[in-house]
């Protein structure tokens, strides 16, 4: 078990804002798995908005993050469901480091997108930090976002 001012460390290193490591241990293999936990206490209901602080459950899973130098860094992640008091309905906290059903952080998915740009997928994912089915998934993300973002640019003009 890590000690507290190791996980402050780890936290600082980290350097994801709104998280906080709780504990840390190297997995044979593997990498560096950190454990981790939002610090707010609260989160607001995706469909009224209303402020939340009522815990309904708690999910826990694990996604990718940069590597700290030729370590895989991993990040067990406890994504918290709260109880809306306004329409009584649960929903999941959201989690600005990471979209939506995705097993990595989005700067790892936007480091993959640099080094992707530079060569080819392929090469890119016989690196190992992620498979080219991943990469694949970042683009098609990526292009998403970017035809919204796009879209939305065009609405305002």
């Amino acid at each position: 078990m890590a000690t507290k001012n190791g996980t402050k460390v780890l936290t600082e290193i980290l350097n994801i804002e709104g998280i906080k490591v709780i504990s840390h241990s190297q997995q044979p293999g593997i990498g560096i798995m950190l454990q981790v936990d939002s610090i707010s206490k609260e989160s607001h209901c995706h469909r009224c908005g209303t402020k939340s602080h009522r815990l309904h459950q708690n999910h826990r899973y694990v996604v990718k993050d940069l590597s700290w130098g030729e370590k895989p860094v991993f990040l067990e992640i406890n994504r918290r469901q709260f109880k809306c008091k306004k329409c009584g309905k649960p929903f999941s906290e959201k989690l600005d480091f990471v979209m939506n059903r995705r097993t990595y952080t989005k700067r790892l998915a936007t480091q993959t997108i640099q080094e992707v740009l530079k060569i080819d997928i392929h090469s890119g994912a016989k690196k190992g930090v992620v498979t080219t089915e991943k990469i694949e998934k970042i683009l098609e993300d990526t292009s998403l976002q970017l035809s919204s973002k796009i879209g939305t640019q065009k609405t305002r003009n």
